[in-house]
């Protein structure tokens, strides 16, 4: 199986936080509808020493296949950097 992991860091402010566990709570309600990317859990990390071990949240979608931005956006790579043009 795939998933697909998605952190928030919860030092950037409440908003950020109340952001997420909205996803987690209408995941969980939607997770059984077919048109949605069905989610698995969440949980709360603290991030690691070297990078200020600060508060993270977690969320676990399963893989679905393309994005919906795969579908709207064209990829341009150019060494380390990425940016999307829309298609």
């Amino acid at each position: 199986e795939v998933f697909v992991l998605k952190r928030i860091f919860l030092e950037r402010g409440d908003k950020y936080r109340l952001s997420g566990l909205r996803e987690a709570v209408f995941g969980r309600r939607l997770a059984s509808r077919p048109e949605v990317a069905r989610f698995v859990e969440a949980f709360n990390r603290t991030g690691p020493e070297q990078e200020g071990g600060k508060a993270e949240l977690w969320l676990v979608f399963r893989h679905e296949g393309s994005s919906l931005d795969s579908m709207l956006y064209t990829r341009v790579e150019s060494g380390t950097t990425l940016m999307l043009k829309p298609s």
